[in-house]
């Protein structure tokens, strides 16, 4: 049975999570989702949860680690013998220890409210009471509201404790300005330096953002020639339902190979999408007027992917593709897929 979770965005395999958290604690292990959180157990009394979510942020990507870890001494089964998941405890957080100042109450209370727990220990980094990036940005907006007082998100990153983050929101934090600040006074603001897209009637922003002052309809709608060109037969064409309109995204086949790196087989095989994703990056470049070789620091592009069905559907025991005699039990093939990063030159074709 797949057991594939999704937090926040992120596809996860608990099995992947369960093998990095049983070979930390020697012991079974199990992942689920509660309430949006992805959590941990392990069958062991003896585990640190602290240590075993740093074993497990140190073999799999932040979002795959739980924010909660559980050392239970058995799991409860259900009577057919399988993990009963709802039967497993809700993580704690701790509690203070000690009398809290009015900074704390506040700090606390606000963790309280963002993490969906009753108390936490005043000592207690964020992340580890199963906090999150997402929810820290919740957490800074509840603190400048109760305390009138604006909140630099980075600095809740440098102090990740209750006690920390009194201390220094104690210390005289700027008050909120009624004006917009100068943007050299907050130094973790972002600047988007650079844009680009690529849509259906418009090859780059400007003529997207004209379309859309203009009421312009990029969707075509095919003649019945064109449709018979296409391989559509008579029967479908003279269905009243079907839809002829469609959306074209034009120059998918106008891709530089050699630009980017690409043998002329690969670029072939490679899912259209991935390579329209890689001239819009590079055009982003252009549009910031950035040169990647000109950088001291690191350049990044940050994207999500789902499943390559481009692969799968076209490609896949095709005997067209260049790919068939690797999909044929003779060999692997994962077109579409590998890393890949821009060259430090400017195109020579249509990138």
């Amino acid at each position: 049975m797949d057991r594939q979770l999704k937090v926040r965005g992120h596809r996860v395999e608990p099995a992947e999570v369960e093998a990095a958290l049983t070979a930390a604690a020697g012991a079974r292990s199990r992942v689920i989702v509660r309430d949006g959180r992805l959590l941990g157990y392990v069958e062991t009394a003896t585990a640190d949860p602290a240590a075993l979510r740093a074993a497990v942020a140190a073999e799999l990507p932040p979002y795959c680690v739980p924010q909660a870890v559980v050392a239970v001494a058995e799991f409860p089964l259900t009577v057919t013998g399988k993990v009963d998941e709802r039967a497993l405890p809700e993580p704690g957080a701790g509690a203070p220890t000690r009398p809290m100042s009015a900074t704390e109450q506040v700090v606390h209370d606000a963790w309280c409210a963002v993490l969906g727990v009753p108390s936490v220990g005043l000592d207690v980094p964020f992340f580890d009471a199963g906090g999150h990036s997402l929810a820290l940005g919740d957490l800074r907006a509840r603190l400048a509201d109760a305390l009138g007082r604006d909140v630099p998100i980075a600095r809740l990153f440098q102090h990740p404790t209750v006690a920390a983050q009194a201390r220094h929101l104690d210390g005289g934090p700027a008050p909120v300005r009624d004006e917009p600040a100068d943007p050299g006074d907050e130094p973790d603001r972002i600047a988007v330096v650079g844009l680009a897209c690529r849509f259906p009637g418009a090859p780059d922003a400007a003529a997207f953002w004209w379309n859309l002052c203009a009421g312009v309809d990029s969707v075509h709608d095919h003649t019945d020639a064109e449709l018979a060109a296409l391989g559509i037969g008579p029967g479908l064409r003279s269905d009243p339902a079907h839809v002829r309109g469609h959306a074209v995204l034009a120059g998918l086949e106008d891709f530089d190979a050699d630009f980017f790196g690409f043998t002329a087989a690969e670029a072939a095989t490679t899912d259209p999408q991935h390579r329209l994703f890689l001239e819009t990056a590079w055009a982003a470049l252009e549009d910031a007027g950035h040169d990647p070789a000109a950088e001291s620091g690191r350049v990044g592009v940050f994207a999500s992917a789902s499943v390559n069905r481009y692969f799968l559907y076209h490609l896949f025991g095709n005997p067209r593709s260049p790919t068939w005699t690797r999909t044929t039990g003779r060999a692997g093939c994962s077109a579409g897929s590998r890393p890949t990063t821009c060259p430090a030159r400017s195109p020579t074709g249509s990138a």
